[in-house]
């Protein structure tokens, strides 16, 4: 039901506009027991200003488009939400995944495979997640966080008193506050962006909670756990990639034009979804619809282009592509109409991939939709023509640079207080040992650098540039910034203990690791907000490589022949969490394993499972390459 909603909101924006503005203006049908508007008091931020259903499309689902639901194959229980050629806008979680398939199947709603995508749920906390919507049960009630939760829609969930009701509400209760406040700072501005709001069907359980809270209210012990650099001696030695202070936007003036690069549009979900739907209402089963691929139709036949020249109305193709630009951000971007209607009509670098009858000109009703693929086709262009720019534009203005505190430690940095983790634990008596242990250690440095104990869980490696390198944990209601989640404590305690092991193969090697952190750490390429999670230095033989592990847009580190350091070499590992069984669960011819790692993807697996010494061996290997540059 809530994925049809979703599904009729996408399609209709004229019914979502009529229904949101009958409940601003009082005119829904949503009473109390009084008979009054429930919502007489609410959203009076929006009443104050003009609806504007547009804004739904760019802030919530990330565009216009047709509704398109995804199995992410390698997140287990996970469904991605898209508009057309957009990013996913939702994410959704659920156990029996084989009957939720059944069940859209039923109302028309097939859904596509995704065997490409990281989880997305793993990622809604980045700074730069798409995602906006969440739907799920149990999955949302404990064991994660984040500062983005702002509405709470509850469908059978609470319905009766008990922790559980509170540990979700708690999901959204948890705010960054300016400055790193973790309070609510009540200025009229930002109020509305302060508050948690929740909406259910059957209420009960919200007066149950409100009274629970009012018995016994939620506080907090805030700590600060003191953050100390290491190796610093070090450090002036150790390079990474730094950006120089340039403006991309104001620097670089753009032309649209043709690149030499191929584009595809496939549209075969949305006429997949379309198809199911309208043979459903024929009687057909949709185990029964079929999609004849060999009937594919390229968009680069030349003759059915022609005649779009004389039906398109052009004007409002470069109008719909100027607002799109400026909704991008691509304020330094020229476009050019006579460009745009060329390459749509007679360019061979791009293909459409749809069934023949959706690229015909039939009747003039054929026309709107056509103009909506050459859209979208155009949409995808420009992003990626920008894109390549963009890319090319910051891969000239990177240089080698020294890691320094205020690269390495300023998610640390707290003002007139040093470098601090701040951990906040529910003051409660079960937490009084536990808080008062902490703050014991806190006092004693020694012990909380170079020790691993159980009341502040941590990782203890000597080679890592700064102490202490702290483990997510239950009992810590907030930790800022966030400790390491499971994979990334078996990574490093896998590569502490393989260099205890083989510590006589590295007597003449230098190793050191830095756990980096996304927009506040070492980063570059604003575009793809590359900030690796790792960044691990091997010295040997008066060669340094600077190896990125887990990095996103590993296609960044292949350009850097003409810089001048020639003793540096640029690496860069996936290390997968993820089984390697489970990752080819359900492709045709997987690579094999072989193959993933001589592309640098390695699987951890645990501890001990051999992937360190393929690590160290594709490093070894490239340090041979360049010994005789």
């Amino acid at each position: 039901q809530i994925v049809n909603f979703l599904h009729k909101v996408i399609k209709d924006p004229a019914w979502v506009n009529s229904k949101l503005t009958a409940i601003l203006t009082g005119k829904a049908e949503f009473k109390n027991e009084s008979g009054e508007d429930i919502f007489s008091n609410k959203f009076t931020y929006i009443k104050e200003k003009v609806l504007n259903i547009e804004d739904l499309f760019t802030k919530i689902f990330g565009g216009k488009g047709g509704f398109g639901i995804y199995e992410l194959k390698s997140a287990k229980g996970e469904f991605g939400l898209k508009t057309g050629e957009n990013q996913y806008f939702g994410v959704i979680n659920i156990g029996d995944v084989s009957s939720f398939k059944k069940q859209l199947e039923k109302i028309g709603l097939p859904v596509e495979t995704d065997a490409i995508s990281e989880s997305l749920f793993d990622h809604i906390k980045a700074p730069n997640s798409s995602v906006n919507i969440l739907i799920g049960s149990k999955k949302f009630i404990e064991g994660w966080d984040t500062w983005r939760v702002s509405s709470m829609g509850l469908l059978n969930i609470g319905t009766g008193q008990g922790p559980q009701i509170i540990q979700l509400f708690g999901r959204g209760v948890r705010l960054k506050g300016q400055n790193m406040t973790l309070k609510r700072s009540m200025e009229k501005d930002i109020k509305q962006l302060e508050n948690l709001n929740i909406y259910g069907i059957r209420a009960d359980y919200l007066s149950k909670f409100l009274e629970a809270l009012s018995k016994e209210e939620m506080d907090l012990e805030t700590i600060e756990i003191p953050v100390q650099p290491n190796n610093v001696e070090k450090w002036e030695t150790l390079y990474t990639l730094a950006k120089k202070d340039v403006d991309f936007n104001k620097e670089k003036v753009l032309f649209l034009k043709e690149e030499n690069f191929s584009i595809t549009l496939d549209l075969m979900p949305k006429l997949s979804a379309y198809l199911s739907q309208k043979r459903n209402a024929q009687g057909i089963a949709s185990s029964n619809i079929a999609i004849n691929t060999n009937e594919l139709k390229s968009a680069t036949d030349d003759d059915p282009r022609k005649k779009l020249n004389l039906f398109f109305d052009w004007n409002k193709i470069w109008l719909e592509l100027y607002e799109y630009k400026l909704e991008r951000g691509y304020w330094n971007l020229i476009l050019n109409r006579d460009f745009i209607k060329n390459y749509l009509l007679y360019s061979d670098k791009y293909k459409i991939l749809a069934t023949p009858e959706t690229l015909q000109v039939n009747s003039i009703e054929d026309i709107p939709r056509l103009e909506n693929i050459a859209l979208q086709l155009m949409k995808k262009y420009i992003d990626q023509f920008y894109n390549f720019h963009l890319k090319k534009y910051e891969m000239e203005h990177l240089y080698y640079a020294p890691v320094t505190e205020d690269s390495a430690l300023s998610v640390f940095a707290k003002p007139d207080d040093g470098y601090n983790y701040t951990i906040q634990i529910s003051k409660n008596k079960e937490n009084n040992e536990l808080i008062a242990n902490i703050k014991a250690l806190v006092q004693d440095l020694d012990k909380l650098m170079k020790e691993e104990t159980n009341e502040l869980p941590r990782i203890y490696f000597d080679k890592h540039l700064y102490l202490p390198i702290l483990l997510r944990d239950t009992k810590i209601e907030n930790m800022h910034p966030e400790g390491l989640v499971e994979s990334e404590k078996v990574f490093i305690s896998g590569l502490k203990n393989y260099l205890v092991l083989k510590k006589n193969e590295f007597t003449n090697k230098e190793i050191y690791l830095l756990r980096n952190f996304p927009k506040s750490g070492i980063g570059f390429f604003n575009l793809s907000g590359f900030y690796p999670d790792f960044i691990m230095w091997v010295k040997y033989q008066n060669k340094q490589i600077i190896c990125f592990l887990d990095p996103k847009g590993l296609e960044h580190q292949k350009s850097l022949d003409s810089e001048k350091v020639k003793d540096i070499i640029l690496e860069s590992f996936v290390l997968s969490i993820t089984p390697y069984d489970s990752l080819i669960t359900g492709l045709v011819n997987p690579a094999s394993q072989k193959e993933y790692e001589n592309n640098h993807i390695l699987f951890l697996g645990s501890i001990w499972s051999g992937w360190q010494d393929r690590l160290f061996d594709i490093l070894e290997k490239s340090i041979s390459a360049n010994k005789s540059e």
